[in-house]
């Protein structure tokens, strides 16, 4: 799950930064404003912001809980000896 939101995430980052120079050129050639020139870059955003959430969301994996315990043990012990 954490692969598939990483691609979305990089292919909403694509898609926004292609679709804001698009709508960028479009509002410097026309005098009106046009909502949809705000809509669409601001909706890849969206999709990149939420991507990107559920890839930093930390992994709650506890498959090796006494690798975990000993890992965390052997730091404690270094953090004493330093």
């Amino acid at each position: 799950m954490r692969a598939v939101a990483g691609l979305v995430a990089l292919l909403a980052l694509v898609a926004f930064l292609c679709v804001s120079g698009v709508a960028l050129m479009l509002g410097f050639m026309q005098h009106e404003f046009h909502w949809i020139l705000v809509a669409v870059p601001g909706f890849m955003l969206l999709l990149l912001a939420i991507a990107t959430m559920v890839v930093m969301k930390p992994l709650k994996s506890e498959r090796f809980p006494e690798l975990k315990a000993q890992i965390d043990s052997d730091a404690q012990a270094l953090r004493t000896v330093s």
